[in-house]
């Protein structure tokens, strides 16, 4: 696939006159927290990339609410994660494992009620660390998105699970949404969230920045909302906790709807010359815009055109650049599995190990 792409490399930090981009200035060992699904693709990039990742983050379990009581069940009830494919690529690197609870989409605001009831939060927070200690985890990552509990049930629900968790020699690492939303002022609304409490408490903490459109509109992360995400995330945050922080970073792009049969998230693998997945399409050239941080190009059917957002290794590589102001710990990667693949390049630079070579 890669070679019918044409690229033209703009003028930017990580890319000058074609020489290789500078390793970002994050911790001193920088973590890659990688998410990895239930399905061989996401599966096979975890073997490729084990090297290279510090923390993979399985998606294990999904949050149901019924009556002010919350439930943990498969992430995908269909389709069981294999947990011993991901213990056979841990034994090729010296990754740990945390695997991730979510509570997305329609289940944010049910699961917000249940972080308001003191009864109801204890309950929870037992189910969280039984789990753990049945199944003999190392910690979770929670990822509840839409929460509009109060801020202080969330802190306490942070500091009850970090105080059970830790005290048996477990982590916790907590995933928040950008915080600036889309309004360049930085007013988001709800974002409860004590950013410097919760900081204290957990082992990692993940800003999602990515998502900033979901129906292919606009690209998943521009540089500018980013760059007003960390800079709040940052000043929030105690200097000594700083490290703990990981930027999330898409692998994935968007396209618009009506031209990709309704799903506007694109995987690098899904896109070639005349089609964008089962959608037959024309893709034009695919230029890295710097204010986008992705590869634009024109799409046409024929009838209609739009615009295709790709990432790729050259936009991860932008991406990392970007944060050599913060001084934040890494990165996190939503989510292995069809991405371009030399963006383990781009991930072996960051931990400062040996190059793969490039496909």
């Amino acid at each position: 696939m890669r070679a019918w792409i044409p690229t033209t490399l703009l003028a930017l930090s990580c890319c000058l006159g074609g020489r290789t981009a500078p390793v970002p200035t994050l911790a001193a060992t920088p973590d890659v927290l990688a998410w990895v699904l239930p399905y061989e693709d996401s599966l096979g990039s975890l073997a490729r990339n084990a090297r290279w990742i510090s923390v993979a983050s399985p998606t294990y379990f999904r949050v149901a609410v019924s009556a002010n009581r919350a439930r943990l069940e498969d992430w995908d009830p269909a389709v069981p994660f294999p947990r011993a494919r991901l213990a056979e690529a841990g034994r090729s690197g010296r990754f740990e494992v945390l695997p991730l609870v979510g509570c997305v989409d329609d289940c944010g605001p049910l699961i917000s009620r249940v972080l308001d009831d003191e009864e109801a939060r204890a309950h929870h927070v037992g189910d969280l660390a039984r789990v753990v200690h049945e199944e003999e985890l190392a910690g979770l990552v929670i990822d509840y998105e839409q929460l509009d509990a109060r801020e202080e049930s969330v802190s306490r629900f942070v500091t009850d699970l970090s105080t059970r968790l830790h005290g048996a020699g477990k982590r916790l690492g907590l995933v928040v949404q950008e915080p600036c939303g889309i309004d360049p002022a930085c007013r988001r609304s709800p974002f409860p969230f004590d950013l410097r409490t919760i900081a204290r408490r957990v082992d990692l903490l993940v800003v999602m920045e990515y998502d900033y459109s979901v129906d292919g509109s606009s690209p998943p992360a521009p540089r500018t909302w980013v760059q007003s995400g960390l800079t709040k995330m940052v000043s929030e945050i105690d200097a000594r906790d700083r490290t703990k922080l990981l930027c999330g970073l898409p692998l994935y792009g968007r396209i618009s709807a009506d031209l990709a049969g309704g799903e506007t998230a694109v995987l690098f693998r899904d896109v070639g010359p005349a089609n964008v997945r089962s959608a037959r399409v024309t893709v034009g050239p695919l230029t890295l815009d710097p204010a986008a941080l992705s590869k634009v190009a024109t799409v046409t059917d024929g009838a209609r055109s739009g615009t295709l957002y790709l990432e790729d290794h050259e936009t991860l590589a932008a991406r990392l650049a970007l944060l050599s102001p913060y001084a934040i710990g890494g990165v996190a990667l939503w989510r292995l599995g069809g991405e371009d693949p030399c963006t383990s390049r781009e991930l072996a630079r960051l931990r400062r190990m040996p190059l793969p070579p490039c496909e």
